[in-house]
């Protein structure tokens, strides 16, 4: 009888070994589903982040952009009214072949400081895609 009673106790710790195993099992299923949830929900945020930060970049690099095209047309306006006003002043009473020589050669100066103004502008542009590249490292 004892030896019955001993098998049956086995038995009834066995099986409730096997449910607990079971039911620990299923809760570990649901916990690593759970994760990979919190896990896709996360990866979805940074990319909505990364998102907006690259989107946020490229409208300030084109502020930036448009800023600086600004300054360089009035940068040019002024220093062209400014050489008219001192070739006016300058020529007065000079022939008009003289006129036209310095024109010219305001002209070129001109094209010169625009050439200056533009190859600082494409560097700005360079810097400005560095920055770029360097918020899409992050994301």
């Amino acid at each position: 009888r004892d030896g019955r009673g001993l098998a049956t106790a086995g038995l009834v710790l066995g099986v409730l070994s096997v449910a607990v195993a079971v039911v620990g099992g299923v809760l570990v299923l649901r916990a690593v589903d759970w994760v990979r949830g919190e896990i896709d929900d996360l990866d979805a945020e940074i990319e909505k982040l990364k998102d907006e930060i690259e989107a946020e970049v490229e409208e300030k690099a084109s502020e930036i952009e448009a800023d600086i095209r600004a300054e360089i047309e009035a940068i040019v306006e002024e220093i062209v009214a400014d050489v008219e006003k001192s070739i006016e002043t300058q020529v007065g009473g000079v022939a008009d072949d003289v006129k036209v020589e310095v024109e010219a050669q305001v002209e070129t100066i001109t094209d010169e400081l625009k050439a200056e103004i533009q190859l600082r502008f494409d560097e700005l542009r360079v810097e400005i895609d560095d920055v770029k590249r360097r918020v899409d490292a992050l994301g």
